[in-house]
């Protein structure tokens, strides 16, 4: 078996595995050792959760350097640590619908201004697994499951922001699923200069309770 590469991108890392197709009937190792028979296919993909911003920064970023994005990926932990600091300059902003930030798990003290609409029929309510990464097991916060073509950018986003903020005001946009970096985006395009994507909303549960509200 090799590991032909690995991927990163979104909310998972993949690695592309190639396995050759077995005999049939299955090898002598395979009848002695069930747990090694594996279905006849050539190729395997396993999933892991994402990977540390400081492991997307070492590889140049999910999609290009943080120079060419414009907006630096930080994690659910370095978030908090910044916004809890006695003296921070940053501030969280909550970008999912205003249902969202009523209804579901929110992080304490966020200010929320909506980046986009909603165009799907009914947003569909999920559970997260666990996020055990530091031992936790505390169960999981309910979210909405998003694909990019269930919404569209409101108009007036950017210009809410920047009438609310100065365009070098350290920001930390956080959603639940991928459309903060879609935001980001649009504020860097903006003029923004200190825009900070912070990693899946939905593991502040785990990793950081003490800010869940």
């Amino acid at each position: 078996m090799r590991v032909l590469g690995v991927v990163l991108f979104g909310s998972t890392t993949q690695a592309f595995l190639t396995v050759p197709p077995l005999t049939s009937p299955p090898s002598t190792a395979c009848a002695s050792n069930p747990q090694l028979h594996v279905p006849c296919a050539r190729h395997l993909r396993l999933r892991w959760p994402r990977a540390s911003s400081t492991a997307v920064r070492m590889l140049g970023g999910e999609d290009g350097g943080e120079e060419e994005k414009g907006y630096t990926d930080v994690t659910v932990r370095e978030a908090v640590e910044w916004t809890m600091s006695r003296d921070s300059e940053f501030s969280y902003i909550d970008i999912r619908s205003a249902e969202e930030h009523e209804k579901l798990a929110t992080v304490r003290g966020a200010l929320c201004i909506p980046a986009f609409d909603l165009v799907m029929p009914e947003a569909e309510e999920q559970g997260e697994g666990l996020d055990d990464q530091d031992g936790d097991d505390t169960g999981y916060a309910p979210a909405y499951n998003f694909e990019e073509s269930d919404y569209t950018v409101k108009p007036d986003f950017v210009d809410t922001m920047k009438a609310r903020f100065d365009l070098d005001a350290k920001l930390l946009i956080g959603c639940k699923t991928y459309r903060s970096a879609k935001a980001c985006q649009l504020l860097v395009e903006a003029g923004f200069t200190e825009i900070y994507n912070v990693e899946s909303q939905i593991f502040m549960r785990t990793r950081a309770p003490e800010v869940w509200s």
